[in-house]
């Protein structure tokens, strides 16, 4: 291949790294981000369908404690804590 070729892909690909580099902050930002607060006449954004399951519905892991590990042991309670050894 000739050198103003090769130039042209590597301008190519630099530039959907700089997309791919782009689309991945813009979803942590995203996510980061605290949401949006939305007047209730707002037009353009509708009510979620009847049936539809919100994306912060119930379905979500339960919070635990940070102190609790599951033990894998039989004989003690998985996520309670483990009693101290050598009191």
């Amino acid at each position: 291949m000739t050198d103003s070729v090769l130039d042209i892909l590597k301008l190519v690909l630099l530039g959907l790294l700089y997309l791919f580099f782009a689309r991945v902050l813009w979803a942590v930002w995203s996510e980061v981000r605290p949401p949006r607060k939305q007047r209730a006449g707002q037009p353009g954004h509708a009510a979620p369908a009847a049936g539809r399951v919100p994306a912060s519905s119930s379905m979500e892991e339960p919070a635990t404690d940070a102190l609790t590990v599951p033990s894998g042991r039989p004989g003690v309670a998985s996520g309670q804590p483990s009693p101290a050894s050598g009191d």
